[in-house]
């Protein structure tokens, strides 16, 4: 290949890189503390910020209506360029209009944060969550409390789909630890408080009921008959609750149906009435996974529907009972009611028998929502009620003292390293810091383009990649120092050099490369971390010592015609 081939192909690898650490840079060196303070927020919290900003710029222009002359030209000027902008608008849209423009720019923060590299709990801090199972259900169920052996193994149950769950999600570095009744989560890196919350607490109950069509006729009457005062007063996490049951059929409840509101919330909008008793459970259910709609483009999400074992004992096929629900009921409304909620769209009318075993759900969901729907339908629902007492941002592990000492003997180490390669190889030293330049620069863009959380030990592993790099490079150096002392020439030096280097290289590059790729699939935490570190490190300073080092080498005596090598302190 020639220099010129690899010239292109390396830009263009570097033009990726490019793209791919820009958002970090964008990220920690030009946004705003506080518009990332604000984008880190949960979506409630966003919403009232956006709506107490909107509301402060309305009463800036409306103190300055108020405290400026009616005759000043700048006043004149101000209201003529409101008439043409916002021509007959009236203050409440205004207000909407600038609401929305500071939600659209927290929102496409908060989705712009996803792509850059996080930093973990010992660099920056995370969320902390306390939760407690609470076994209350049980003896209101059952009249009895919970046996030692059974609260056991239902908290070890709920570790284990909260680990699942977690891993899932996509977290690096979490810690779930146990005590007592209580589990404590921590998640590194400033994480969405409410998605996180959705994903660990979501109870991934998810059933089948039929729409009473006699029930919601009477629901509708009721309600025509008292419109302001037909339900009864409970808090917002209860299911709506008439106040006078009795008008529902026996074996009928009355649900919301809730839609996405601007800011991706779920917005109750109306009611239907169900059958009590689902005609499918959502134990069925044997795996999920998100989809598109291909006729609407919307996300919904897939599953399979399988065997499982009822409260009796019995073992149900789901796929077949399902069929079996759909063919007796055709006609009639079928409705997905996932956590006590059903989605706008997701009440469809059965119109033939559905086998398969393969059912797709369709409702007013977003992207991350289907992603996070499906984590929890395959993970299964939690064995016991699961309730969050404590969430709240913690911060870094070590102090800042720490971390900036920490930082400048990477540093250090660092240029003692690059000064050692100058002095002992001279002009081959700059192309091998040049390359370790490249290196560092390719190896922090690939964990930016992954999101990958970034803790003191990963950087260990950074700075172990950095050393084998070196290491490479020397072997290469000597090699050809080795050739060029024959009486080679430079361009036949450096090609015998670089060809009986690289299965060194490569042999060694491989065996480590295993180990820790291994590693980073089977452990967790922070030797995770590590381990993903190094293994990334290892292909990009194989890439470089190897590619990038030669193009270097075949650049100078291409283009500069050199003819000697600068490559030793002694006279070779």
């Amino acid at each position: 290949m020639s220099v010129r081939s690899r010239i292109i192909i390396c830009m263009v690898i570097l033009l990726i890189a490019v793209m791919f650490i820009s958002p970090t840079i964008q990220w920690y060196a030009l946004i705003p503390e506080d518009s990332k303070k604000n984008a880190l927020s949960s979506i409630p919290q966003i919403r009232r910020n956006a709506e107490i900003m909107a509301a402060q710029d309305q009463k800036k222009i409306q103190d300055f209506a108020a405290n400026t002359s009616e005759e000043s030209p700048v006043r004149h000027l101000v209201a003529q360029a409101f008439r043409v902008i916002y021509k007959g608008i009236s203050e409440e849209a205004f207000a909407a209009i600038v609401e929305k423009y500071y939600r659209d720019q927290t929102l496409y923060l908060k989705d712009f944060r996803n792509q850059t590299l996080q930093l973990g709990l010992d660099l920056q801090g995370g969320m902390y969550v306390s939760i407690k199972a609470d076994f209350a259900a049980y003896k209101k169920e059952y009249g009895t409390d919970i046996p030692d052996w059974l609260r056991e193994e239902r908290i070890q149950q709920s570790m284990e789909i909260l680990n699942s769950r977690i891993d899932q999600f996509g977290v690096t570095e979490p810690q779930i630890r146990r005590q007592g009744e209580r589990i404590t989560v921590e998640l590194p890196g400033a994480a969405d408080p409410e998605r996180i919350r959705k994903v660990i607490m979501g109870k991934g109950r998810l059933n089948f009921h039929l729409v009473d069509k006699p029930g919601v006729d009477a629901f509708e009457k009721y309600r025509s008959e008292h419109p302001k005062d037909f339900l009864a007063d409970t808090g917002p996490a209860e299911l709506p609750k008439l106040k006078d049951p009795s008008v529902l059929p026996k074996g009928d409840e009355l649900i919301g149906v809730y839609e996405k509101d601007e800011y991706g919330l779920d917005k109750r909008t109306g009611f239907t009435v169900i059958q009590t008793e689902p005609v499918l459970r959502g134990e069925a259910i044997q795996n999920a996974y998100p989809d598109v709609d291909r006729q609407t483009g919307r996300p919904i999400v897939v599953f399979v529907l399988g065997d499982y074992v009822d409260e009796q004992g019995n073992k149900i096929d789901g796929a077949e009972q399902f069929y079996k629900v759909t063919e007796q009921h055709q006609g009639e409304a079928l409705a997905v009611v996932l956590d006590d909620k059903i989605k706008q769209h997701s009440i469809a009318n059965i119109s033939e028998p559905i086998s398969g075993g393969v059912v797709s759900i369709r409702g007013d969901f977003t992207r991350a929502e289907v992603d996070d729907l499906a984590k929890v339908l395959r993970t299964g629902p939690l064995p016991v009620v699961l309730n969050i007492e404590n969430q709240s941002e913690v911060g870094p592990s070590l102090g800042e003292d720490m971390i900036r000492e920490g930082l400048n003997a990477i540093f250090i180490g660092f240029m003692f390293v690059v000064g050692f390669m100058l002095i002992y190889y001279k002009g081959a030293g700059i192309i091998a810091n040049l390359a370790l330049m490249i290196n560092l620069f390719l190896l922090v863009a690939i964990l930016s383009a992954t999101g990958f959380t970034m803790t003191l030990t990963s950087i260990a592993g950074i700075i172990l990649t950095v050393g084998m790099s070196v290491d490479a490079n020397v072997i290469i150096f000597e090699r050809i120092k080795e050739e060029y002392h024959l009486g080679k020439s430079r361009q036949a030096a450096i090609k015998t050099g670089f060809g009986k280097a690289f299965w060194t290289i490569l042999d060694a590059n491989v065996t480590t490369f295993i180990a820790a790729f291994i590693l980073s699939l089977l452990s967790k935490g922070s030797v995770q971390g590590f381990a993903f570190t190094l293994a990334v490190g290892i292909f990009t300073s194989f890439l470089t010592a190897i590619f990038v080092s030669r193009l270097m080498f075949d650049f100078v005596t291409t283009v500069f015609k050199a003819t000697k090598l600068s490559i030793s302190w002694r006279r070779i």
